[in-house]
């Protein structure tokens, strides 16, 4: 039995990480080597608020005039 992916024995751009998608922030990966935040990449995704991130609820307030 192999113990790499399909991704790795292809020699594919990918990550083994979660992405976390932000609503105010770039999103972020929570392996500490991924190249970067690009969706295509990941197999798994999810909203900031699945880990307890108060960025969707935040709301700007607008300037008294």
């Amino acid at each position: 039995m192999e113990s790499s992916c399909r991704e790795c024995a292809a020699g594919l751009a990918h990550c083994h990480g979660t992405l976390i998608v932000h609503e105010l922030h770039r999103g972020e990966c929570t392996e500490p080597d991924c190249d970067g935040p690009e969706l295509v990449l990941h197999l798994l995704v999810i909203d900031c608020d699945a880990v307890g991130c108060a960025c969707s609820q935040q709301t700007s307030h607008p300037l008294a005039v």
